[in-house]
């Protein structure tokens, strides 16, 4: 299994959005955790632009004014999540 884990220290610009784009292609990642997105939401138009395939379900927890926000995403071909649980801080 091809985990992608990456504080990606905001991803609000085209160029990191490419970045994760071509990791998750180059390296057939099955599960992307993205630490750090400084994003205030998230929409399945960003997750397809990251995983470019219409095969990924994901969980994003936004930001707190500028720090924070995780975006998970997974190959939903490959397995299944049942649940999610997370916490602030």
């Amino acid at each position: 299994m091809q985990i992608l884990s990456w504080n990606s220290c905001g991803l609000g610009l085209a160029r990191k959005k490419r970045t994760v784009s071509k990791l998750i292609r180059d390296f057939d990642i099955e599960v992307c955790f993205l630490f750090e997105t400084k994003l205030q939401s998230y929409s399945d138009r960003l997750v397809f632009q990251l995983w470019s395939v219409n095969n990924v379900s994901w969980f994003g927890n936004e930001a707190e004014g500028t720090k924070g926000g995780i975006l998970a995403m997974w190959d939903n071909s490959k397995f299944a999540v049942s649940s999610v649980e997370y916490g602030h801080g």
